[in-house]
């Protein structure tokens, strides 16, 4: 009896001893085909990363930080050329509305020495009108006089009622009044010419307010220079600030894109240094 259950207790041990290496074979061969898929799968896909500890000192942190400084030299640099850019806008602002001004004041001003102008044309017209008759009246009654006075001082010295020295100054006075008329004649004339000049003056004035050519005189001609030497200036300022503000637009899309390029490699790098 003691046989058999011997007997029987070796064929339990054998029957687990048989188990026992088929779930350790088993078990070594899942761990063998886990093992192989592993490195098949590593060996095909390159998507997979790696954690790895990167220290501050390596050699690709230190070229994410030299990356990182020549990049924000870079925009440092742009920002620099906006500022002077800036400037330069302030600059053309400044320049448009001096001008601007100097344009509406200068409008302002022809107008005003336009109407000084008329006025003085008005003046002088009634002031040549007066003098003319004044000297009409006086040089006529010069000329009476002169003709009286001449025939009676001729007969009374004719005739030994004068003296000869008293005729001379008769004649001296006669003179005189004939330089008188000449004085007049010669004031008529000078009006007459300070008339047409100040009538020449309003055209220029008429003509350049109204933007024709004919009639402008030199005087006109040397202030409508300075006025489009102003319009020129205006023009060209204009001009300038819209390319300071392309300029300027163009700045600022690549200081963006420099700030979107450095958030990155210090997040890179800080990545790294972790």
């Amino acid at each position: 009896m003691n046989q058999r259950i011997v007997n029987k207790l070796n064929t339990v041990a054998v029957n687990a001893y048989k188990a026992l290496g088929s779930v350790l074979l088993a078990l070594i061969l899942g761990g063998l085909v886990s093992y192989l898929g592993v490195q098949v799968f590593f060996f095909v896909n390159h998507s997979w990363l790696t954690p790895t500890v990167v220290s501050p000192t390596d050699p690709e942190i230190l070229q994410l930080n030299a990356q990182l400084a020549q990049q924000a030299a870079s925009r440092d640099k742009l920002l620099a050329e906006r500022r002077e850019l800036e400037a330069r806008m302030e600059q053309a602002e400044r320049l448009l509305g001096s001008e601007k001004d100097f344009q509406e004041r200068f409008r302002v001003a022809l107008g005003s020495e336009r109407t000084a102008r008329a006025k003085a044309v008005r003046r002088l017209a009634t002031l040549r009108q007066e003098y003319q008759q004044a000297a009409q009246e006086i040089t006529e009654s010069n000329r009476a006089y002169a003709g009286m006075a001449r025939t009676r001082t001729e007969a009374l010295y004719n005739a030994r009622m004068l003296e000869r020295e008293e005729r001379l100054t008769a004649n001296h006075q006669l003179a005189q009044m004939a330089q008188s008329n000449l004085s007049l004649a010669q004031g008529t004339a000078e009006l007459q010419t300070k008339l047409e000049a100040v009538k020449r003056e309003l055209e220029g004035f008429d003509a350049s307010l109204g933007g024709k050519s004919a009639g402008l005189t030199t005087e006109v001609l040397l202030l409508e220079r300075e006025y489009t030497r102003s319009v020129l200036e205006v023009a060209r300022a204009e001009s300038e600030r819209q390319h300071l503000k392309e300029s300027l637009k163009s700045l600022d899309e690549a200081v963006a894109r420099y700030d979107a390029l450095l958030a990155s490699i210090r997040k890179l790098a800080v990545a790294g240094g972790d």
